[in-house]
Order: C-alpha cells, then structure tokens, then sequence
C-alpha cells in the first residue's frame, strides 16, 4: 500500500518539476537571489541589469496608474 503511495506521489513530483519548475526556473531563482539580497546580485553584473530593468519597468506602471 504505501509503495504505491510512494510511486504516486514521485510522479506527481516529477511532473510538477517537469512542468512547472524548469520552464520557471529563471525566475524561480531571481526571486530567490532577490529574496537573499542585493549582495550575491551586486556581483553578478547581468542579475544587477535584470533587476534595473524590472525597477524601471514597475516604476513605468506605477506612474501610469497614478497618472491615470
């Protein structure tokens, strides 16, 4: 009995990883270096870009909603 419990729910993770957490993982991680703090970031120039143009691109919505 619990094998198969077992064996079920390893597909359901798998599928989950599968479907779910490799297509995202960028992001996944973004928010994980984001959540951690700007002093990984601050190292790697490419996530200080990513972050800047997501700062920039909230900052831009924000304006318009208020503008609206």
């Amino acid at each position: 009995m619990m094998d198969k419990v077992l064996s079920y729910l390893n597909r359901r993770f798998y599928i989950f990883v599968k479907h779910f957490f490799i297509p995202n993982c960028r992001s996944i991680l973004r928010l994980l270096m984001r959540s951690i703090g700007t002093s990984i970031v601050a190292s790697n120039g490419d996530l200080r870009r990513e972050r800047n143009d997501d700062r920039r691109r909230t900052s831009v919505v924000f304006q318009n909603n208020v503008h609206r």
